[in-house]
């Protein structure tokens, strides 16, 4: 199987919807959920549309975590949100997303080229069918 990696282009703008920052790549969007200061959910529509949360889902919808305070700012070529616990921060230039704690220690970048990059995922299995709605259809890759 060749695989293919497609790799999003310049960052066409941001802005802060609720509390999440959307990032506008000309088609596809990504957002950076806050949902409590210790957890933040990232989450990649390629065709620029989110997908519609499954009633099976595990993990509990947005709404559903009390409301977390929290800043956004630029500073340069950087995009930084800030919440009590950690900082997300998303370099233009460089297309990297880093995650830090409250001292500033980082605890994920990512290191293999540009983010976020995604690719088609395996193709679906007759007895996997119905278990790849939301992580099978594409994979966000680090």
């Amino acid at each position: 199987m060749t695989e293919s990696f497609i790799t999003l282009g310049a960052l066409h703008s941001s802005t802060r919807e609720g509390r999440a920052l959307i990032l506008e790549y000309g088609g596809p969007r990504v957002a950076i959920t806050v949902l409590t200061d210790r957890m933040i959910r990232v989450r990649l529509a390629p065709d620029g549309m989110f997908a519609a949360r499954r009633s099976w889902a595990v993990a509990r919808a947005d709404d559903q975590f009390p409301e977390t305070s929290f800043e956004i700012e630029e500073s340069g070529q950087a995009l930084v949100l800030r919440t009590a616990s950690l900082t997300v921060r998303f370099e233009r230039d460089r297309r990297s997303l880093s995650f830090a704690d409250v001292q500033g220690e980082p605890f994920y970048r990512s290191s293999h080229g540009p983010w976020p990059r995604h690719r088609p995922a395996l193709p679906r299995h007759p007895s996997l069918s119905g278990t790849t709605a939301r992580t099978g259809l594409w994979r966000l890759l680090q």
